[in-house]
């Protein structure tokens, strides 16, 4: 049996021969929905809030106006294949997945994706010949970059670290608060600390920063990508057919009539005594307090930081005020034509080009590319093998979907970049994306036409684009993050161990479920 009908199982089985339930939703995202969705199949009465006009908080998928019908995502894009939880919901609501194909994900990537870093331009696999020489690496960097690529090098200090926990070590990573004290010490030390302790070249850090994009998330802690690595979430990612919107759509669809009442804002929130208290505001209407027997609240921190919420404890009014959020900013591009699949100089059919300049990373579309055949190249160096391991080469599929329009992830940066990008109107932005792609990708400026940005920031329902922690937030706030106060539970991403995926909203919402039906 797996975790996911382990779990809905045991909250069957708590669920059976006790009363049904009144619980109010906070949020129709991921956690909100599956909460509602898991709490309706058990017969309870459920009302879904939300402040905006559509559901699925942060799996925002952009369609735009052509015959192709086509889409970018703005916000969640892609699912590792060991996220069961999310899997499993997937499948339930009939969807199909097809592979996504990522950063240095397959031979076709790294023979044909570019690298724009220290105003080279080279394709990934020649950055051994063209771009290597003017980084002063050490021998052993030089020789591990060379043989994979450049991002081994910190794959292979990962390894050295993971092989060092005990499993008491392991457990604890992924704990609402660190238990050992190699967890501890992990939770409270930076990536940047990290690597300054490990790297025998001060060019590797730049070179490591530059070319995965993370030298934007320096500052936090190293215990969030160890927990990434463990669980390879770079391995075996997919994509749902039609757009990442469809999971929220479905599961939408599956509620009762009129469970959701949209552009419904939440103005206070009062865990009181036996029942909370929730003051809403639908949209052209005045306030209206209300009273719940039972409330699971997915709002992001960023936003119920500035609601009115009285008489929480002390302990969750920190985690509030200071669990950390990312900053992430994404620009889509409509273009006529795909000129990437279609010119012969180019033929890229999925993957990522990474730069040193403010767009840090364009995602080529991965619907038009044929089967994966049998990997020719050599094992990669462990540590970082599932975020960069060839996986088989992968080619073009059909000419004429090639010879139609098609939507490049323009930009995708976090940290400082994502607020200065963001910091400029939609147009300003897109145009300077197209600047930027325009120094590998020449021809762009005559084949787009259209765009579509967001700023996570901005969003006034999200306030952040996902938690990600800061070194010793996991054991100072995340345990007062997930507690019940009074009749108050707690879901989203920001309360999980798998926080920015998918999977950790959705386990945060079966684990509020379980609370419920358990008292």
């Amino acid at each position: 049996m797996s975790d996911v009908d382990a779990q809905l199982d045991r909250i069957k089985k708590l669920d059976q021969g006790k009363p049904r339930k009144n619980v109010t939703v906070l949020g129709a995202g991921m956690a909100g929905l599956v909460a509602a969705y898991e709490l309706q199949r058990l017969k309870h009465t459920v009302e879904v809030v939300e402040a905006n006009d559509r559901v699925g908080g942060r799996v925002f998928t952009h369609h735009f106006n052509d015959a192709a019908k086509s889409y970018g995502e703005l916000g969640a894009m892609r699912i590792p294949g060991r996220h069961d939880y999310t899997r499993y919901y997937v499948k339930e609501m009939g969807l199909k997945l097809r592979p996504f194909i990522s950063a240095y994900g397959n031979e076709n990537v790294v023979k044909k994706c570019f690298y724009d870093i220290r105003d080279i331009q080279v394709r990934i696999a020649e950055a051994p010949a063209k771009l290597f020489p003017a980084f002063r690496l050490s021998p052993a960097e030089l020789r591990l970059a060379t043989a994979a690529v450049a991002p081994a090098i910190l794959g292979n200090h990962f390894s050295d670290e993971i092989l060092r926990l005990t499993g008491a070590d392991e457990a604890s990573l992924f704990a609402f608060s660190p238990i050992t004290d190699k967890a501890r010490q992990l939770d409270e030390e930076s990536l940047l600390q990290f690597l300054d302790r490990r790297l025998q070249s001060l060019d590797a850090k730049e070179l490591i920063g530059t070319t995965t994009g993370l030298e934007m998330l320096w500052d936090r802690s190293v215990a969030m990508f160890l927990r990434d690595e463990i669980l390879g979430t770079g391995q075996g990612l997919e994509e749902i057919e039609g757009g990442m919107d469809s999971l929220p759509k479905k599961l939408a669809e599956k509620l009762a009539a009129n469970t959701i009442r949209l552009k419904t804002e939440v103005l206070a929130l009062r865990p009181g005594g036996p029942k909370a208290s929730v003051v809403l505001k639908p949209d052209g209407e005045g306030p209206v307090e209300t009273t719940c027997d039972y409330v699971i609240c997915t709002i992001p921190f960023g936003v119920l930081r500035r609601l009115d919420v009285q008489g929480f404890s002390p302990g969750k009014r920190e985690a509030i005020r200071n669990l950390s959020y990312a900053s992430s900013t994404k620009v889509l591009i409509h273009c006529k034509e795909r000129f990437w699949e279609n010119d012969p100089k180019y033929g890229i059919f999925g993957g990522a080009s990474l730069s040193d300049q403010i767009i840090r990373s364009v995602y080529y579309p991965s619907d038009n590319a044929s089967a994966a055949t049998p990997s020719t190249s050599p094992p990669q160096s462990k540590g970082l093998t599932t975020a960069y391991s060839f996986q088989g080469d992968i080619g073009g599929n059909k000419k004429d979907v090639s010879n139609g329009p098609g939507v490049l992830l323009g930009s995708y940066n976090w940290g400082l970049d994502a607020r200065r990008l963001g910091a400029m109107t939609p147009n300003e932005r897109a145009q300077i994306v197209i600047d930027k792609i325009s120094r590998f990708h020449p021809e762009l400026p005559k084949y787009a036409d259209d765009h579509a940005s967001m700023v996570w920031d901005q969003s006034k329902w999200a306030a952040g684009a996902f938690s990600f922690l800061q070194p010793g937030d996991q054991t100072a706030y995340l345990q007062n993050a997930v507690q019940t106060e009074g009749a108050v539970h707690f879901a989203g991403e920001h309360c999980s161990t798998d926080q920015a995926w998918i999977q950790g909203a959705i386990m945060s919402g079966l684990r509020a479920v379980e609370e419920i039906v358990t008292r």
